[in-house]
């Protein structure tokens, strides 16, 4: 859920967070696709990643060494906002 990075947000420009989302909502409810070319997974790990954008974070796919098929998360590293 996107709401998890306004928490860091909140806090402090140098928490730290991953994002390893499974269920599709947005801030109003369930996530409405924008683009058919991508994969629904693909396509919300994108909007994950723009939101944090938007709320100043460097952000970063990881793909973690799991069986699943939802295993890309979004995480933030560095203690640098973005410009």
């Amino acid at each position: 859920c996107p709401t998890v990075l306004c928490g860091p947000r909140l806090s402090s420009y140098s928490c730290r967070f991953f994002v390893l989302p499974c269920c599709f909502f947005d801030f109003y409810g369930k996530y409405q696709r924008r683009q058919c070319k991508k994969s629904q997974y693909k396509e919300y790990i994108d909007f994950i990643a723009e939101v944090g954008q938007v709320c100043g974070f460097n952000t970063e796919e990881d793909c973690l060494r799991i069986p699943s098929t939802k295993r890309v998360g979004v995480q933030r590293l560095d203690n640098r906002p973005s410009s």
